[in-house]
């Protein structure tokens, strides 16, 4: 159970992380 658990939290650190790198890149792409 706490194997599920370990997995939640990961999947939801990698978002977290994704997103703050997502907001970082510069947008001057267009």
């Amino acid at each position: 159970m706490s194997g599920v658990f370990l997995v939640l939290i990961l999947f939801y650190v990698l978002t977290k992380l994704l997103m703050t790198v997502f907001s970082n890149f510069p947008k001057k792409d267009e």
